[in-house]
């Protein structure tokens, strides 16, 4: 098996291909993982990881690679599950880790779902993992809004994700707010809740962007995302 790795990523809808530089080679155990954050010297490594080998024998060199290793993030969707069925074996590759007392936690650049309704997908496919674990964009924003002190927000999303905010943000309909709050909004996405937006805007309210995605694939293809919108604001 080979460390060089071939990597895909999508950025604002262009395909990129990148691969790891040689001098990463001895860093990298490669009977660990196939999709993760891996943390090394505090510089974060994107890389393809192996979980069906993730029970495989532990060598002491790849030992010896992983000693400074202070912890993994981890990606959710494509990496433990696809739809609503576990990828095979990632609750292994999960159960390793806290076997062996790393440090773990889960992020999604998900801004439909919140939190808890997350770890309660994850526990139906047979995760066990905190919600307290998992970490997705309105969670920064709700950190965001608590150390600026301000809490009026106007909140342009869909789904349930709302249940974030509820305790640090009154989603305030009147006329001054102090934040306007984006995500993928879906068909909340009209000429009045975005003419709505801009007005607070030009009253002095801040933007903040959960993503800036253009456009993401759907079950009937793809479909409009959150970034348009945004720019435009």
């Amino acid at each position: 098996m080979k460390v060089m790795r071939t990597f895909q990523i999508q950025e604002h809808g262009s395909r990129k291909e990148l691969q790891l530089s040689a001098t990463l080679k001895k860093y990298i155990p490669e009977s660990l993982w196939e999709k993760a954050f891996y943390r090394y010297r505090q510089r974060i490594w994107y890389f393809w990881i192996n979980t069906a080998s993730s029970r495989d024998v532990i060598t002491l060199q790849e030992r010896r690679k992983m000693k400074d290793v202070r912890g993994f993030l981890i990606d959710l969707d494509g990496v433990l599950y696809v739809g609503d069925k576990a990828i095979k074996g990632a609750r292994e590759s999960i159960d390793l880790l806290r076997d062996r007392n790393y440090t773990f936690r889960f992020v999604s650049n998900t801004t439909r779902k919140c939190r808890n309704t997350i770890a309660e997908q994850l526990s139906s496919m047979g995760f066990d993992i905190p919600a307290e674990y998992i970490f997705t964009p309105p969670l920064a924003a709700v950190a965001f809004l608590k150390n600026a002190g301000k809490h009026r927000c106007y909140l342009l999303t869909t789904g349930d994700v709302y249940r974030d905010f509820e305790q640090e943000c009154c989603c305030d309909t009147g006329p001054m707010v102090d934040f306007v709050i984006i995500g993928d909004a879906g068909d909340r996405l009209t000429y009045s809740s975005l003419n709505t937006a801009f007005c607070h805007l030009m009253n002095g309210a801040d933007l903040i962007a959960l993503e800036k995605d253009r456009y993401w694939m759907t079950p009937g293809g793809l479909s409009l995302s959150a970034g348009p919108f945004v720019q435009a604001l």
